[in-house]
């Protein structure tokens, strides 16, 4: 059979979900009593502070967290995500994603085929920010405390959206009806010293009943995370396709980069800034010859340039 490589186009937008609480949106419903003013403000956005990846790594060594969503007729989905200094680790029944310091691949689970992002310009840390789940806590603005009390080192806090209406994303997958949902309730469990999110319940308040819909549960102390010897395989064994993007050619700023991708009808995605690159290649540094990219065999070059400002 013969090997191919394919390749896919992603141009950096806004609007993409995140695992983690719903954001909300603008229309009233229900009311709690709630802690009113900058104190309870101050304290969710230190505690969104203190629950990034990086900083729990960096107090504590390597992590990991389990995320439960639960399905109105009682399916669960588990995602899984680990990171030390070295790695991060995303993990669901699908999905295998592995990010070494800016080089991300993983595999499809379904297919066992492998794919691999090949970064254009500045494009990578955007994807850090918007596509991986690296926080246990986001400060909203319209998730209100409704009660804190602290014992024995931890801090138990409860949460309520209810000043609004929800942007249900992920949330309508799992088959909750949004006309019968009044609030979205949160419990946690935190580390009074730290402020890290040890536990947390989230639950669809319906009427006087409360229905559990997310667990998450922080482990500081995992078992080390290493590749499995069949992932390495997959991406950076033998008979390698390559594509090399070059961009801003013959001037101060080129950036030239190479990604290679071992298995058979994988795929390397090339991720960009559209604000910077419409998604034209190019054959050479001159952009006269435009390239029409699907496979890839062997070693391959192309050049993208950079879209003038108006």
């Amino acid at each position: 059979m013969k090997r191919r490589t394919h390749l896919f186009l992603c141009a950096m937008c806004t609007g993409l979900m995140l695992a983690g609480l719903p954001a909300a949106a603008e229309e009233s419903s229900t009311e709690v009593s709630t802690e009113d003013g900058a104190e309870a403000s101050d304290f969710l956005t230190e505690l969104a502070e203190a629950n990034t990846y990086d900083a729990i790594v960096d107090r504590n060594g390597p992590m990991s967290c389990t995320i439960t969503y639960i399905a109105v007729d009682g399916t669960e989905s588990v995602q899984t995500t680990y990171q030390d200094d070295t790695i991060y680790v995303y993990e669901d029944d699908d999905t295998l994603l592995i990010d070494e310091a800016g080089d991300v691949y993983g595999i499809d689970k379904e297919t066992g085929e492998g794919w691999r992002y090949l970064f254009v310009d500045d494009s990578y840390e955007y994807f850090l920010e918007t596509y991986e789940i690296r926080y246990l806590f986001v400060y909203n603005e319209y998730e209100l405390i409704t009660s804190r009390t602290a014992e024995e080192g931890l801090i138990y806090l409860e949460t309520a959206m209810t000043e609004t209406d929800f942007d249900w994303g992920y949330i309508e997958g799992l088959g909750f009806d949004k006309s019968e949902v009044d609030s979205i309730m949160t419990e946690y469990v935190i580390d009074e010293e730290t402020l890290e999110v040890l536990e947390l319940n989230s639950y669809m308040v319906c009427g006087t009943e409360k229905i559990l819909f997310c667990e998450c549960v922080l482990d500081l102390e995992p078992e080390e995370y290493t590749v499995a010897e069949e992932v390495s395989e997959l991406i950076y064994g033998e008979n390698l396709d390559s594509i090399t993007v070059v961009t801003d050619a013959g001037t101060e700023d080129e950036q030239s980069v190479t990604r290679s991708l071992s298995t058979e009808d994988g795929t390397i995605i090339i991720f960009y800034n559209e604000d910077n690159y419409d998604g034209t290649f190019y054959a050479d540094p001159e952009y006269t010859e435009v390239v029409e990219l699907s496979d890839v065999e062997g070693e391959v070059t192309v050049y993208m340039k950079r879209v003038e400002e108006e």
